[in-house]
């Protein structure tokens, strides 16, 4: 453990709690926007783009926080860790870091399949138009 410690940047050591601190705080403030969202229209579906935009930095924000603080696991089954002056994650952490994963690329997703689907319908109702009016010609 002294070994460890003696690898970890002064940088990273002076900030760490801090940078927790504000992991779990992003945590949070993303799941009160979407919450307060939900709450607030709870009858539609849909969640603005604005609300998701919100969501996805503050999420962006835990991320890097995470990449700052902590060695990026190359193995996770092995438990293989980037070689750099970094914290070296306790599987906790490493589950948090799963779990938070898994929640951004779901929104992530989310938000370009909305971007697709309005293009797609955009596209349909230009194609559907074009097609009315050179059937119409025709007759």
């Amino acid at each position: 453990m002294a070994d460890e410690k003696a690898q970890i940047s002064p940088y990273v050591q002076n900030i760490r709690d801090w940078k927790i601190r504000e992991i779990i705080s992003g945590y949070f403030d993303a799941l009160l926007i979407f919450k307060n969202y939900k709450r607030s229209k709870s009858k539609v579906a849909n969640i603005p783009f604005s609300s998701l935009r919100k969501i996805c930095d503050t999420l962006w924000d835990v991320k890097e926080n995470f990449h700052l603080i902590f060695k990026r696991v190359l193995n996770p089954k092995k438990k293989i860790f980037e070689q750099c002056d970094k914290l070296t994650p306790n599987d906790l952490e490493i589950e948090l870091m799963n779990k938070y994963l898994c929640c951004s690329n779901k929104l992530l997703q989310g938000m370009w399949l909305g971007r697709q689907g309005k293009r797609f319908v955009q596209t349909n109702a230009k194609v559907y138009a074009k097609t009315q009016r050179s059937n119409s010609n025709n007759y």
